[in-house]
């Protein structure tokens, strides 16, 4: 089967100052949210997502549709950019304002070195690695050396899992030029490809798995204990909005840090907010109940991510351990993500987590609680 390969060269070549993204599209403003009044008297800023609204993104429905943002003068656009190069060049370009995505193409960026493409990583989401890649329970494929010669589902060809597997592959044993990547999209359509055997196995995310496990498909997944300790998803901007924008992205990190601490407490009320803010997310003929037994599963996965290293006791949410940005250069460098030691310290900030955990955290969890739909 032919295959389309990408090198650790791709994200390389989104970075071209001639090259013009097109976003894909926004993620629709909330209807009828407590936060929806009023955009008049609001900071405007726009926000990359590199996937579409589901449950591994429903904090930000919560920021939303409970008004967080609002709160904070914040009036924000989440725009879908379709993976992960694409969301680093868009916040480059100034198509967006802030960021997000695994941390792979950063390193890479920085790799670059070229004056003028810098970003910062200023907000710790996904306080543990999410991705691996997953094939049928019964695959011949048994341990990593297996994958040579193979064909790899990713969510798009930008993404950052597609780097991430391709480390993981090459601490197995097993060369880049080895393997192949199509892209399969999420859900369904990337669950068929796997059963139909257009593709070997899966490189997608630990929400999409276990909607997959929910439904009966039986998996088997292949990491590195390397990984262990990295974050995945983080929130990142230029240097310049770093320092002229930093009351912006405070209360931008303090609504997404009280939307988080909701979504803990009560994930099923997170889960019904999006669908009242996000009313695409509703599965046509499948009961509400039904919808959120399964949205369920695949969010309290997420929620293990989110909640990794007990922020709400150490007041740390958006923050970047001590040594967690070193760990993830040692990983690329080992896995040739990168080719070349650098500096974590340009590569994020952590100056801002005070301002971001400057919240009362029990009213917060009071609000949850006592939420009623």
């Amino acid at each position: 089967m032919p295959f389309t390969h990408r090198r650790r060269a791709l994200f390389v070549a989104f970075l071209s100052p001639l090259l013009t993204v097109s976003i894909a599209g926004c993620i629709a403003p909330p209807n009828g949210s407590r936060g929806a009044d009023g955009a008049k008297g609001l900071k405007q800023i726009s926000v990359g997502v590199p996937t579409i609204m589901g449950p591994n993104n429903s904090p930000i429905a919560v920021a939303q549709g409970l008004g967080y943002f609002a709160d904070e003068g914040l009036d924000v656009k989440f725009v879908t950019t379709g993976g992960s190069a694409e969301s680093v060049q868009s916040t480059l370009t100034g198509q967006i304002d802030i960021g997000s995505s695994t941390s792979e193409p950063i390193y890479q960026l920085a790799e670059r070195g070229k004056s003028g493409e810098e970003l910062v990583m200023v907000y710790n989401y996904l306080r543990a690695p999410t991705g691996s890649i997953a094939v049928p329970a019964d695959s011949p494929i048994r341990d990593l050396g297996d994958f040579a010669g193979t064909t790899i589902g990713a969510d798009s060809l930008g993404s950052g899992n597609v780097l991430l597997a391709e480390g993981i592959l090459q601490l197995g044993g097993v060369d880049a030029d080895d393997v192949g990547f199509v892209a399969t999209g999420t859900g369904a359509p990337a669950l068929q490809a796997l059963k139909s055997g257009k593709v070997d196995a899966l490189s997608l995310w630990d929400t999409e798995y276990a909607a997959m496990e929910k439904s009966g498909m039986k998996l088997r997944f292949f990491s590195h204990d390397k990984i262990d300790p990295l974050f995945s998803t983080t929130f990142f901007v230029t240097p310049d909005f770093l320092k002229n924008e930093s009351k912006t992205l405070a209360s931008f990190g303090r609504a997404m840090a009280k939307a988080t601490v909701f979504a803990s407490e009560n994930p099923a009320a997170a889960l019904q907010v999006m669908y009242s803010e996000y009313p695409e997310t509703r599965v046509a003929g499948k009961s509400l109940e039904d919808q959120l037994d399964t949205d369920l599963t695949a969010f309290r996965a997420r929620l293990e991510r989110l909640t990794a290293g007990d922020p709400a006791a150490n007041s740390s949410w958006g923050k970047y351990p001590d040594g967690a940005v070193q760990a993830w250069l040692d990983f690329a460098l080992t896995a040739g993500i990168v080719k070349k030691k650098l500096d974590p310290t340009p590569l994020h900030a952590n100056d801002l987590v005070p301002e971001y955990n400057d919240f009362d955290a029990q009213a917060v969890v009071k609000e949850a609680q006592t939420w009623k739909p």
